[in-house]
């Protein structure tokens, strides 16, 4: 009988252990799914390449994979880098790697029983960072001047409202029934200007 073998770090050829030849089946399978679904080959091939690079830091294999996994992946993959995990989560090559492991789990448990839950859940991206907004020279006095003084709860919403990217002037015009407690969120309402000729 005929032994899967891999390359290791070194170059040499060694035999697959069990989870390897685990892995690799439930990954073939899942290629051969993905063609089957008219994925490209070469979408299909990324895909397979971003679990499988995950498969390769999980402890127990893809089938026992857990949430640790998960995050030991995110260390072993940017941290020797020097990237901060705040700017991985952010990034593209992330949320395609995320996208590419639960869409694995989400085949894998309606073929297969007796796998771990998708160890993803729970697990976030972060939106792109943005740039923060430009503040004149008028409005850093003011704040400045905001903060140094003692506030209340209404200065003290106004500043948190404008260190949140808010405008001054979109601040100025809230209304109490912008301002949903409950969902914890702020309602700004912005007028499109259309020019008519």
């Amino acid at each position: 009988m005929l032994e899967g073998t891999h390359g290791s770090a070194l170059g040499i050829v060694q035999p697959m252990n069990g989870l390897e030849k685990t892995d690799a089946y439930l990954l073939a399978e899942w290629g051969q799914s993905l063609s089957a679904d008219s994925w490209s080959k070469a979408s299909a091939d990324r895909a397979v390449g971003r679990v499988r690079a995950f498969g390769w830091v999980t402890k127990n294999g893809l089938a026992n994979a857990t949430k640790l996994d998960v995050i030991e992946f995110i260390a072993r993959r940017y941290g020797p880098s020097g990237i901060p995990t705040d700017t991985v989560l952010r990034s593209e090559g992330w949320k395609q790697t995320l996208r590419a492991i639960r869409a694995f789990y989400k085949w894998a448990s309606g073929n297969f029983a007796g796998l771990n839950p998708d160890p993803t859940i729970g697990i976030r991206t972060l939106p792109p960072g943005r740039r923060s907004p430009q503040i004149g020279l008028r409005d850093g006095r003011l704040y400045e001047r905001v903060l140094a003084a003692e506030v209340g709860e209404r200065d003290r919403l106004i500043i948190h409202l404008l260190a949140h990217g808010l405008r001054p002037g979109e601040t100025a015009k809230l209304q109490v029934q912008d301002v949903d407690l409950r969902a914890n969120g702020v309602f700004i309402f912005c007028r499109a200007t259309h020019s008519v000729d």
